[in-house]
C-alpha cells in the first residue's frame, strides 16, 4: 500500500513539473508562432499519436461519442487560446503562479 502511495506521489510530482515546463516552452514558441497555431499543432500531434496508439479502439466509437469528443475538443481549444494568449502577454513565472493559486483556491473550496 505504501508503495502505491509513493508511486502516486512521484507521478503527481512529475506531472506538476511537466505541466509547469509547458509554460516555459510555450513562451519560447510564441516568439515564432501565434498561440492559435501552437494549439492547432498541439491537437494535430495529439490526434496522430492517439490514432497510432489506439487503432483498434478507435473504430469501436459511435457517432454520438465522436461528436462528444469534438465538442470537448472545441471547449478545450478555447481554454488553450485564453491560456496561451495570456502567456504571450505575461511572464511564464506569473502564469505558473496564477495557475497554482487558482488550483489551491479550488481545492480549498471543495
Amino acid at each position: 500500500m505504501k508503495n502505491k502511495v509513493l508511486l502516486g506521489n512521484v507521478l503527481a510530482f512529475l506531472t506538476i513539473i511537466m505541466w509547469d515546463f509547458t509554460y516555459i516552452v510555450g513562451k519560447r514558441l510564441f516568439e515564432i508562432l501565434d498561440p492559435v497555431q501552437v494549439i492547432f499543432l498541439r491537437f494535430l500531434l495529439a490526434t496522430i499519436l492517439f490514432a497510432i496508439i489506439s487503432v483498434k479502439e478507435y473504430h469501436k466509437k459511435s457517432i454520438k461519442q465522436e461528436m462528444l469528443f469534438v465538442l470537448i475538443g472545441l471547449i478545450l481549444s478555447f481554454y488553450f487560446i485564453f491560456n496561451n494568449t495570456g502567456l504571450k502577454i505575461t511572464y511564464a513565472s506569473n502564469a505558473v503562479y496564477y495557475t497554482h493559486l487558482r488550483a489551491h483556491e479550488t481545492r480549498r473550496n471543495i
